[in-house]
């Protein structure tokens, strides 16, 4: 069975295989009207307007009418009064308004009996886009709302507070833009949600930058900078700290407020500040009561929050001696190379002010920084208050032991400001060089620079598209399962401020979106299918990171077919950065093919239909005759084919048969000697 694809089975074996047609083109009825050629956009916008045009072939005058269809639209016709012989090209204007595939259905039908169907072709396209975009913001963006709303996009503004309420329900294909948002706006729970909304439902994910996001936000080591192609923190280890933890385990820190006990509150607000710390960052800890033990001496543990947690006591008790422990803080830091020095206090106890002042001049002249936790009502606040008096230190009064551990790191993220705070340019040189417009080539080619910026550094799979002058990513993307997740480390508030008044704002802005929109959306791999005989033809054109054209043998190309299954093919190159591969497709339906190169993405869908010769059944059984794919039924030309099949079989069968007897002489020969030689040893011995 050749499912419909006749010609694909007859040029692969019809020149091996004798083929036979019981039929003679002049006895085939010649199909009256038939679609020669016909196409359509493999994507568009929801709500854009798009074209499907046809290109129809006659045998007769005749009218006909022909129907599009699809599940996302209404039907549309057309009637057209087509001439034998004059082929004549159609166009039909559709518009579908949801993202989704969707398998158009193109017919062509008889005018006078719309019962019948003269041909039919089908074709996919995608419509991108979300469905609806999602702006999380404190405060609100205007000029990126204006710019949404011109789109014709649908927008919906959310809270914080509201984004935190909306869970998990989000919509197939929508667009989340997070605007300045810290990471405790969500639990680790509603960022897994997020995150597959992401990657199972192909939502869009774009990150933007202010003084409450990426480090400064807590997102090191989170569930949701797992999402982002950045990590929050500095590319350069002179943009590090040491951090000396000092924590107090007195017998008053066992004392419970609101239910939890107030060392154990520290234990945890310790451990989750010390696994969000940079990878460059020197940590210590000291734990003191009448007595100061170093648990940890000042060393580089980035991140090695077990370590803390093993080195805090189980068991507490004792007085509270604080000016021993800020001393032995003090030598710890003194030791260290960084330029910035942090002591983290929590204590619940009494501070000896006059103990304290020999260390507050030793802390102002090392310029160590100093944030206290005063943890209760017994305190010494105004004590504490003078030991952060310098280098911009604070003291923080802990009312609700719940808020300890964000208001620990917080406090921490703040005083290092991992920002850049100079005016800075922009290095555009990738964005432009992968925009397939040459119109907009100029337009991204003066950008205003930018006042702040996250200090942010990229993953090795993300595509980096905007640099600062400083060579820090202000624009970088990749996908994540099914969804794209861009960052924007400078935002698009106050930080970039110049932007919306630059002449290529809204086309920027709306690439952001669309880049967001769609999950293939690498900029250095581009992709093409075509349905043929022989089933799809991939073509694609790829870039290396140095934006030179690909030199690799290959890219890999994965197939879904309609039923699922799923192959990988090797496409090899044609030329530098060009790769084409013919693969065989026997099945009607919707195809999905990904193609991958150096961890760039594209992912493609086409529909193929039985294959339609653009000459009626009489000229296609005309030309395989023409080709030597088929033959003519003959009865004498089938007696010779067979008898020539019958005498190499006799030639063979003597062959096998002398073949067959040896082997059975070898069986008999060995088993008889070995008969022999167990009844007549000596007989055989003496052979």
């Amino acid at each position: 069975e050749t499912n419909g694809n006749a010609q694909t089975v007859l040029r692969r074996f019809g020149q091996r295989v004798p083929v036979f047609s019981l039929l003679d083109p002049s006895q085939i009825a010649a199909q009256p009207v038939w679609i020669a050629r016909h196409s359509a956009p493999h994507l568009a916008m929801p709500g854009e307007p798009f074209w499907v045009t046809a290109e129809l072939h006659s045998a007769a005058n005749i009218r006909v009418e022909l129907t599009l269809q699809s599940g996302g639209m209404e039907t549309i016709r057309q009637s057209q009064n087509l001439v034998a012989g004059s082929p004549r090209v159609v166009s039909m204007r559709a518009q579908l308004n949801h993202p989704g595939d969707y398998e158009m259905a193109l017919s062509v039908g008889d005018a006078s009996n719309g019962s019948v169907i003269l041909d039919t072709v089908t074709r996919t396209i995608t419509i991108g886009g979300p469905s609806i975009i999602y702006l999380v913001s404190q405060y609100g963006l205007p000029e990126l709302e204006n710019t949404i709303r011109a789109s014709g996009r649908e927008l919906q503004r959310l809270s914080p507070a509201q984004f935190a309420r909306l869970g998990s329900v989000w919509r197939r294909g929508s667009v989340i833009v997070l605007d300045d948002i810290p990471v405790e706006t969500l639990s680790d729970a509603g960022w897994r949600n997020l995150a597959n909304a992401v990657r199972g439902l192909g939502c869009g994910l774009v990150v933007l930058g202010g003084p409450n996001s990426f480090a400064n936000g807590g997102y090191r080591h989170s569930v949701l900078e797992d999402l982002l192609p950045v990590v929050s923190e500095p590319a350069k280890d002179e943009d590090t700290a040491a951090i000396m933890f000092v924590v107090d385990k007195s017998g008053s820190m066992a004392q419970a407020d609101s239910g939890n006990a107030r060392f154990a509150i520290a234990r945890h607000a310790l451990t989750r500040t010390v696994a969000q710390l940079a990878r460059g960052d020197e940590t210590g800890l000291i734990i003191f009561d009448d007595d100061t033990r170093l648990a940890l001496p000042l060393g580089n543990r980035a991140a090695d929050a077990i370590a803390f947690g093993n080195a805090l006591p189980k068991r507490i008790g004792g007085g509270t001696r604080l000016a021993p422990a800020i001393q032995l803080a003090i030598e710890q830091l003194a030791g260290s190379e960084k330029q910035q020095r942090i002591l983290v206090l929590l204590t619940d106890g009494f501070a000896d002010d006059q103990a304290l002042r020999a260390s507050q001049e030793l802390l102002r002249e090392s310029g160590t920084i100093v944030l206290a936790f005063a943890i209760g009502t017994q305190a010494n606040v105004a004590a504490l208050s003078r030991l952060t008096a310098h280098n911009n230190g604070s003291v923080h009064v802990v009312s609700e032991l719940s808020g300890l551990p964000a208001l620990v790191r917080q406090s921490i993220e703040q005083q290092r400001d991992l920002v850049q705070w100079s005016d800075t340019g922009v290095n555009a040189k990738k964005i432009a060089s992968v925009i397939a417009s040459p119109s907009l080539l100029q337009e991204f080619n003066d950008w205003p620079d930018v006042t702040a910026y996250a200090l942010t550094r990229p993953r090795d799979q993300a595509d980096v598209l905007l640099t600062s002058g400083f060579g820090d990513p202000l624009l970088a993307l990749w996908s994540q399962g099914d969804g794209s997740v861009l960052a924007l480390p400078a935002g698009l508030g106050p930080w970039v401020n110049r932007w919306p008044h630059w002449h290529g704002w809204s086309r920027f802005a709306d690439l952001i979106l669309r880049r967001a929109d769609t999950a293939d959306a690498s900029p250095l791999l581009h992709m093409e299918l075509a349905t043929g005989p022989d089933g799809i033809r991939i073509t694609a054109q790829a870039l290396d990171d140095d934006l030179e054209w690909s030199r690799a043998p290959t890219v890999t190309a994965t197939v879904i077919d309609p039923l699922g299954r799923q192959t990988e093919y090797r496409i090899p190159a044609a030329t530098a950065g060009r790769f084409e591969a013919d693969i065989p497709a026997s099945l009607n339906g919707i195809y999905t093919v990904t193609a991958q190169h150096s961890g760039s993405q594209a992912r493609r869908r086409i529909s193929r239909e039985s294959h339609t010769e653009v000459t009626a059944a009489r000229g296609a059984l005309q030309a395989w005759f023409d080709a030597g794919l088929i033959q003519r039924w003959d009865a004498d030309i089938a007696a010779r084919l067979l008898q020539r099949k019958a005498v190499g079989i006799n030639l063979r069968t003597p062959l096998l048969l002398l073949v067959l007897l040896l082997y059975v002489a070898i069986i008999i020969e060995e088993r008889g000697r070995s008969l022999l030689s167990r009844r007549y040893p000596k007989l055989i011995s003496r052979a």
